[in-house]
């Protein structure tokens, strides 16, 4: 699988889709129908299953893992993960995977976050 750098906020753009509905897709709540599953299939570059088990989590030079996000923000870990989670963190966002949350984590967003 080619692994793509790429936002619910730009999934969302991409598939002229609603945030919640991204959000549902990518946390198994919901489930696309095969059109739309196509779609990101095609936009990902992986199958839908991979793309929701996913790990955002990886620093890659892009995006941040959760311990790097926290020491940028000054922050306990847990608080940088429930935000994310909530959606309240306006840098990226968490999936519930079927074992564990994954993270994405956008660097930019970070640096224009804390004004850098």
């Amino acid at each position: 699988m080619e692994e793509k750098q790429i936002s619910q906020s730009q999934l969302v753009e991409l598939t002229g889709k609603n945030k919640s509905t991204i959000s549902q897709w990518l946390s198994g709540n919901l489930k696309p129908g095969k059109k739309a599953e196509r779609q990101l299939e095609e936009i990902l570059e992986c199958s839908f299953d991979e793309m929701k088990e996913e790990d955002y989590s990886e620093s890659d030079g892009l995006n941040l893992s959760v311990p790097e996000t926290a020491k940028i923000l000054n922050k306990p870990e847990q608080f940088v993960r429930e935000a994310l989670k909530q959606g309240r963190a306006p840098f990226g966002f968490a999936v519930k995977g079927s074992k564990h949350w994954s993270y994405h984590i956008s660097k930019k967003k970070v640096m224009e976050y804390v004004g850098v």
